[in-house]
């Protein structure tokens, strides 16, 4: 699952934000690294980010170490947070369900539906 190109279609919470990431992943020797890109709109203008992630990988879950950066610039605060991506279902080729639990400000979770 953790190789090549996928995009979010459907999400069980967030903003419109979260449809459309493209997501891709590499994986290296158990080290899989993720590079999510997509868009958010702040007022009248629409500003591009990308997360960065970096884990391990047991048994289709992987704890990652992320950043983002919106723009040109790298979000200082918060600069690095964890988040738990965890493989629900997939036919390794053309869909997946996976959930997300993001550490920070609590635990947030959310449900995506990948293509």
């Amino acid at each position: 699952f953790f190789s090549g190109t996928w995009f979010v279609t459907h999400a069980k919470s967030g903003s419109s934000t979260i449809l459309c990431q493209e997501i891709t992943f590499k994986k290296n020797d158990g080290t899989v690294e993720s590079n999510t890109k997509g868009k958010f709109q702040q007022g009248k203008s629409k500003t591009e980010y990308t997360v960065r992630c970096t884990g391990k990988e047991s048994k289709g879950k992987v704890p990652f170490k992320c950043t983002r950066e919106e723009g040109e610039r790298t979000i200082k605060q918060n600069k690095e947070y964890e988040e738990e991506f965890i493989v629900a279902e997939t036919d390794y080729n053309s869909f997946a369900v996976v959930c997300i639990n993001k550490a920070n400000k609590g635990k947030e979770e959310n449900i995506l539906v990948l293509f």
